[in-house]
């Protein structure tokens, strides 16, 4: 995906953590319709340098090698416990511990969402039945990590 420039966004905080240039960002998604939701959703947004699309966990855990992911998103259509086991993994690598990681799940299971968030979940977004109404709220959350959230720096 070549690097395309929405409208002007950000401030203080973006430039903070990610200055002017373009964001790389991580799905494991095993379902085209949350790749296309990401995709739309981030389609006016900001600077994305790329989108990478991993279709399996160790897919995945070999693309957190990468030094320059900015922030990663799950859809829990994978398995519940490779789920949970993709954010511990994020979570104690070293260049992606601090990267913001945000799980879409297609139900509000009060137990799942607890485990997500005891792993170092960011943010669990129910995925909605309605196209647009998932468009909106992964566009939300990807605002609101790159532009509104403060997060420390990357630790190499």
């Amino acid at each position: 995906m070549k690097p395309t420039l929405g409208p002007k966004t950000g401030g203080a905080t973006r430039a903070a953590r990610f200055g002017q240039r373009a964001l790389r960002v991580l799905l494991l998604a095993n379902d085209r319709s949350d790749e296309r939701a990401l995709h739309a959703a981030m389609a006016s947004e900001i600077l994305i340098r790329d989108v990478v699309v991993a279709r399996d966990p160790d897919e995945l855990l070999a693309t957190l090698t990468s030094p320059d992911v900015d922030i990663v998103y799950i859809s829990l259509a994978a398995e519940v416990e490779d789920t949970v086991d993709m954010i511990t993994a994020i979570k104690t690598a070293p260049g992606t511990a601090t990267v913001p990681a945000v799980v879409m799940s297609p139900s509000g299971d009060p137990t799942t969402t607890h485990r997500l968030y005891q792993q170092g979940a960011n943010t669990v977004l129910r995925k909605s039945e309605n196209p647009a109404d998932y468009v909106a709220a992964v566009r939300a959350s990807f605002h609101f990590w790159t532009n509104v959230a403060i997060v420390p720096p990357r630790v190499a």
